[in-house]
């Protein structure tokens, strides 16, 4: 046999052979504890140091951005009705925030605010907790667009919009932040 080629066919003598060794094996691990459930806890008005996004759009709807971060993924929620408000009044601010930061229309505020409302809605539909609170039928685009739900609208304006992208750059890139923080619609 050749021992300088590792490719090369080993004699029938040459047999490998293998012992058991009982009790050497790997133990078994005992299995981990899951991290507790999440609960949020009351969410009250804190002031944020200004977050600087890719545009003025986007660092106005940054503390809503946060939000959704925030919500995704709870279990329960003690006060929803002061969540709800609390919206509310951010979607407020943040109309006047993109207002002082960037010189947009009223139809792409108006865009904006449906998208962020949209996602909102969306995420917080889909929380075990919302059912309890009816929050169905107290949707923030019922608020402020008389509309109970509209997730797809989302994905037609989206198709309008990448019609001239150029001219709609940032209400695309909160809409693609919407997406990539879990908005799915009717999908």
């Amino acid at each position: 046999m050749n021992h300088d080629d590792p490719f090369a066919d080993f004699d029938e003598g040459e047999a490998t052979i293998l012992k058991p060794i009982p009790g050497g094996g790997r133990r078994a691990q005992p299995p981990q504890a899951s991290p507790p459930a999440r609960s949020a806890t009351p969410v009250s008005p804190v002031d944020l140091p200004e977050r600087k996004g890719l545009s003025p759009l986007e660092t106005a709807a940054a503390p809503l951005l946060d939000l959704v971060a925030g919500l995704k993924n709870t279990h329960s929620h003690p006060d929803v009705a002061g969540l709800q408000r609390q919206l509310v009044q951010e979607i407020q601010a943040f109309e006047s925030k993109a207002r002082q930061l960037g010189e947009f229309d009223e139809q792409t505020l108006t865009r904006a605010r449906y998208v962020l409302c949209a996602t909102l809605d969306d995420i917080i539909l889909n929380t075990p907790w919302s059912q309890q609170f009816g929050w169905a039928q107290k949707t923030l685009q019922g608020t402020f667009f008389r509309k109970e739900w509209a997730g797809d609208e989302f994905f037609k304006l989206l198709d309008r919009l990448l019609q001239d992208p150029s001219n709609n750059r940032e209400l695309l890139e909160l809409m693609y932040i919407c997406l990539a923080l879990g908005f799915k619609g009717g999908y």
